[in-house]
């Protein structure tokens, strides 16, 4: 058929409204061309429209940036106008390109029932199954079908289904992916051969990867996993306090005349305090320290701890910086080694100097040292970098930390993927893993970080059987270490460019199509997007312009200002009850996504959630409430790990705090202190507690007769092991110590008692859903454990006969990779929390967490400069201290990079929206103290000038260091 240009006219009924005349769009298209905006040509002049846009109406106008026109309006009317408004674009699918009934380029293709794929995701799921595949999927394009079909594909092809792996980020787009493809596989009557495809995220393949092989890497015992933030605190504060012995170590091996294994390093000329030192083996040479004490000066250290303060030297000696009240109670409290210390000190007074306190927080950039320290541990294991990476100061400090893990037998998720890599080092362990998967399948690619790239190129490296899926456009976890650009240059190095094996070389494609949303929330994802690549010529040549269906309904993006917070609360929450009340939406079909749930003390989502409780509309606050930040989930897990090890004094503490009554600050010092009766030996703070309860006046009648039983409780379990079932075990544990603990009231609603006394316990709920969903899992099991010295590799343990410990380590593990995030599980609220329909209520989230969703209207407060996008702060010290050679493709600087992720945010959020998108602006920052604290308040970055709403007070932008600035002749 003869396509025309909009010149020639068409038998179509022209639209009510008149076209623009002059456009590049408009120009006659190539034989089967489609509308593709020119991406990497200059922006057009944004400050006016031009002569040629006719403008409907007074509130209506059609921005045009190169190739794109965008439809939008910045009424605030309660409906959208009836005429509609079409972009240039959708015209030249409608009128300019007329296709054939005989072609079939748009027609779906069936290939089971339920599945149906477009032209290109049908050619893509078919290309050669054996050669590697980089898929560059953009937003609501159809990623997810098309791995399915590429699985049931390779399976079609005589592929063995439990040979295929398919390896994604969460837990629920791994059920997704098992659901879908085992629907496919029935429709299509395909026979799995009684297994299916492996769908996994990469920690859960990991782990399970760790329990069959651990001893190959040296670790006696199957690690268990810390997992929340303040274990990992509580294993930061007996790091520093490691560090701290560590230091008196060597100023006792220098007062005695010992050769040091390792010397003091010394701070640089201007900084303040003292240089931490962390040395292996330290309790070995403390022994030699107290052996050559006893010849010098003939006491031993027995009786050097039951010296008065004065005898033993004054405490004041040791100068220490304060971390934490506990860690203060802590450092008050006379250890042996302290106690050693300072008697030698006070021997020669001449020789030692005051020990200097550890600036931490100067040197982590924060008041917050904890918190500071963590984000720099964080950083630098998501990399797999090692403390040799590191100058000594943060060398020493991320040492004992990893020692400190070692120390308990704890790994964090960082170091599972550590020691995966590790494993897949062993030749035999990498040679079973390839026979075992010989199909790779990767979903939400731009996300890996260097260990998970890492592994994947090991498991594929010399055969190139991967599918990767990714979009650099939604890469936003570089906090988390995911390196985008490493990505993709290395797969593209690897798999596409260069030939994996003789005659093997990959390919890459990519699906533009968007079934998602309309041709204005198209057009301004892809404005957004084109500023997050910079300068990259890697992230240029993997970029697509996604393209909206010629049929999808056009309807202007609204930009809504708003004087003040109070004033946009009301506007989005009086439009959400409009929507609901036309009946054209459920309350379901609503989202609310917002950069942050909290910054600082405020809460942005907050005059929102009053009020749609006052129009008695329910709503869900999705993020923050990971089952592992509830205080009985904690404790739960730190039952079952001390159980398996009463070595783990990070899970021994927890349950001081929280399961044995009547153990105040005073007695906890009391019991910290005891000590075994062969003088230097360490020992555990279970031992402790048991010594405790046996000894009189070590501490309170109450606090003994409480650590009893809590000791009696954990050997009664120890003693049922091999005897009971694991359901029955946890289950008694659950009740007797869980069930009825007190838990803070942020996580109450729904892990709290609060649940309980309506009959049922959120927790438990949640705990007895991933028991059963582990007691059925086969992939999830340990190998048969037949003793401390052998395993039956062969055989999975039988989870419903006795359990063991690798049971319980195994379960344990399992809970803590299943409940480190509320997907799905969210708080309901509504008038007098009465909802009826629990799935149909509005959706607050935040930006991360509504990722890979949708819903047909979206709302996006606070859409202003350093609160979306948040403003850049600083680099990680991670970043800045790191010595070691960074990788050839080159890393944006820290605060282009800070950009580019936070507007990738931005093209994730504006492209959740099927046909509503509502951005709103405000006029001044919602709290008084963030004027001096951000700066001038000037619309988003993101938001093209010409959309910024007009006649309002003017602030001048002054333009901005990094990429494009749109909003350069805006008066706001």
């Amino acid at each position: 058929m003869k396509r025309k240009t909009p010149l020639e006219g068409g038998a179509r009924k022209k639209p009510a409204y008149q076209k623009p005349t002059a456009t590049k769009l408009h120009s006659t298209p190539a034989a089967k061309s489609r509308y593709k905006p020119k991406l990497h040509s200059k922006p057009s002049a944004l400050s006016q429209p031009s002569s040629s846009q006719v403008v409907v109406k007074a509130e209506s106008r059609t921005l045009t940036i190169d190739d794109y026109v965008v439809s939008y309006t910045n009424s605030l009317a309660r409906s959208t106008p009836s005429t509609g408004f079409q972009s240039a674009g959708t015209l030249v699918k409608n009128e300019v390109i007329t296709i054939d009934d005989t072609d079939d380029d748009e027609k779906p293709t069936e290939i089971s029932e339920g599945m149906r794929l477009d032209t290109t995701q049908d050619y893509i799921s078919k290309l050669d199954i054996d050669r590697p595949l980089l898929i560059v999927a953009g937003a609501g394009s159809g990623k997810t079908t098309t791995l399915c079909a590429r699985v049931i594909e390779m399976i079609r092809r005589g592929v063995l289904p439990a040979s295929i792996l398919v390896i994604t980020f969460t837990n629920k787009a791994a059920g997704e992916l098992k659901a879908r493809i085992k629907k496919y596989m029935e429709a299509s009557q395909m026979d799995s051969g009684g297994r299916m495809p492996f769908a996994s995220t990469f920690h859960s393949w990991c782990y399970g990867l760790i329990m069959r092989n651990y001893r190959l890497v040296g670790l006696a015992q199957c690690p268990m996993i810390a997992a929340a933030d303040s274990e990992h605190l509580a294993v930061l504060k007996v790091a520093l306090q490691r560090i701290e012995d560590c230091r008196m170590l060597a100023l006792c091996e220098g007062l005695l005349g010992l050769v040091a294994g390792e010397p003091v390093p010394v701070c640089e000329e201007g900084e303040e305090g003292a240089m931490p030192v962390f040395v292996d083996f330290a309790d070995a040479r403390w022994a030699a320290v107290a052996a050559a004490t006893k010849e010098r000066y003939d006491v031993t250290v027995d009786q050097i701890a039951a010296m008065q303060p004065s005898e033993a030297g004054e405490r004041t000696v040791v100068s220490r910086k304060k971390f934490g009240a506990q860690a203060q109670a802590a450092a008050d409290e006379m250890s042996v080694t302290r106690s050693l210390f300072q008697f030698l000190a006070a021997k020669q007074k001449g020789r030692v100097a005051e020990l200097e306190p550890i600036n931490y927080a100067g040197k982590f950039g924060g008041k917050d040292a904890g918190s500071c320290i963590m984000s720099f541990i964080y950083r630098a294991k998501s990399r797999g970098d090692l403390p040799k990476d590191y100058p000594p100061f943060e060398a020493a400090v991320l040492k004992a930390y990893n020692a400190t893990l070692e120390r308990f037998n704890l790994i964090d998720f960082d170091d599972m993927l550590r020691l995966a890599n590790d494993l897949l080092g062993v030749p035999e362990v990498l040679e079973t893993v390839r026979a075992e998967f010989r199909y790779l399948l990767v979903d939400e690619f731009q996300d890996l970080n260097q260990l998970q790239m890492s592994l994947v190129l090991k498991m594929q490296q010399h055969s190139g059987r991967i599918t990767a899926v990714g979009d650099e456009r939604q890469s936003i976890y570089a906090f988390r270490g995911a390196t985008c650009e490493h990505n993709f240059q290395t797969f593209l190095d690897w798999f596409v460019d260069a030939t994996v094996e003789r005659s093997v070389e990959g390919t890459m494609a990519s699906l533009t199509q968007n079934y998602r949303s309309h041709q204005s929330i198209v057009d301004l994802g892809n404005i957004v997007a084109r500023d997050t690549i910079g300068e990259s010529a890697l992230l240029g040549r993997l970029r697509v312009p996604l393209m909206a269906l010629p049929s999808a309904p056009v309807v202007p993006v609204s930009v809504w200002h708003s004087d003040s917070h109070h004033e946009e609360a009301a506007n989005i929450t009086s439009k959400i009850k409009e929507l609901i009340d036309s009946g054209d939406c459920k309350a379901a079909d609503i989202a609310v996504i917002s950069r942050c749930l909290n910054f600082g003390a405020y809460h942005p989502t907050g005059l929102i959630e009053a009020g749609l409780m006052t129009k008695g509309i329910p709503y869900v606050v999705r993020g923050g409430h990971s089952a592992l930040k509830s205080k009985r989930m904690q404790l739960f897990l730190a039952l079952i790990r001390v159980v398996a090890n009463t070595d783990d004094d990070i899970a021994t503490r927890i349950c001081l705090g929280d399961a044995v009554k009547s153990l105040g600050p005073a007695n906890l010092r009391k019991l910290e202190a005891v000590r075994a009766d062969s003088g230097m030996k360490p020992i555990s703070l279970f031992a402790k507690m048991e010594i405790a309860a046996q000894r009189a006046h070590v501490v309170t009648k109450p606090a003994a007769e409480s650590l009893a039983g809590f000791v009696a409780s954990i050997r009664g379990w120890q003693a049922q092991l091999g005897l009971s079932p694991l359901r029955r075990l946890v289950e008694v544990m659950f009740r007797e110590f869980v069930a009825e603990t007190d838990d803070d009231a942020k996580s109450a609603p729904i892990w709290g008692k609060a649940a309980a006394s309506k009959g049922t316990d959120g927790l438990w709920t949640m705990v007895d859903a991933i028991l059963e969903g582990f007691l059925d899992s086969p992939d999830a099991l340990p190998p048969q454990d037949d003793g401390d010295s052998s395993f039956a590799w062969d055989r999975k343990a039988d989870p419903r006969g006795p359990c063991t410990k690798m049971l319980l380590r195994a379960f344990s593990g399992q809970l803590c990779l299943l409940s480190t995030s509320a997907e799905g599980i969210s708080v309901v609220r509504g008038p007098d929390e009465k909802v009826k329909d629990k799935d149909d209520v509005v959706v607050i989230t935040t930006v991360h967490q509504a990722k890979g969703l949708e819903w047909k209207h979206v709302f996006i407060p606070h859409f202003i400069e350093n609160l979306f996008p948040m403003k850049f702060r600083s680099e990680n010290p991670a970043d800045k201290a790191v010595i070691r050679e960074r990788d050839a493709v080159r890393e944006p600087s820290p605060k282009e990079q800070h950009y580019r992720e936070e507007g990738r945010l931005a093209y994730v959020a504006i492209t959740r929206a099927k046909l509503g998108l509502y951005i709103s602006v405000l006029a001044q920052y919602p709290m008084p103290w963030m004027e001096n604290f951000l700066g001038d308040l000037k619309p988003s970055r993101y938001l093209p000038a010409i959309m910024c709403p007009p006649g309002k007070p003017k602030h001048r932008s002054r333009g901005f260091e990094y990429g494009h600035d749109y909003n350069s002749d805006c008066e706001y």
